[in-house]
């Protein structure tokens, strides 16, 4: 859980702590991913002004894809608050990216085949 206003961490859990060691208080985009300045990919300012969740596919220099979501919790007191979650994605991308290239494939050779018997 994030404070949009100054993008310090308020609360993470269990699994994010074991992922990332306790953050609380640091913020996110300096401990999360080692920038100075908010993510590029960020959608935390969108979705407070929309109100709604917000997501950003993200690849990271590795060749790891994450799916990031940003989703405001209105509090009692007029407080807004960003529940990020993190999900690891790389293996559906990489299904997602060998699909594209078998469908190439059956194409081209749909392709061939129509023109061979023309």
């Amino acid at each position: 859980v994030i404070d949009p206003g100054t993008y310090r961490v308020q609360f993470q859990n269990g699994a994010a702590q074991d992922k990332l060691g306790n953050i609380c208080g640091q913020r996110c985009h300096e401990k999360i991913v080692q920038l100075r300045a908010p993510c590029p990919f960020c959608n935390m300012p969108k979705a407070v002004q929309t109100g709604t969740m917000q997501t950003s596919e993200v690849e990271l220099p590795d060749g790891t894809w994450f799916l990031v979501q940003f989703a405001p919790i209105r509090h009692r007191s007029g407080a807004t608050h960003i529940a990020e979650t993190i999900i690891d994605i790389t293996q559906q991308k990489r299904q997602e990216q060998e699909l594209a290239q078998l469908t190439g494939r059956l194409t081209a050779q749909v392709r061939k085949l129509s023109e061979e018997n023309v």
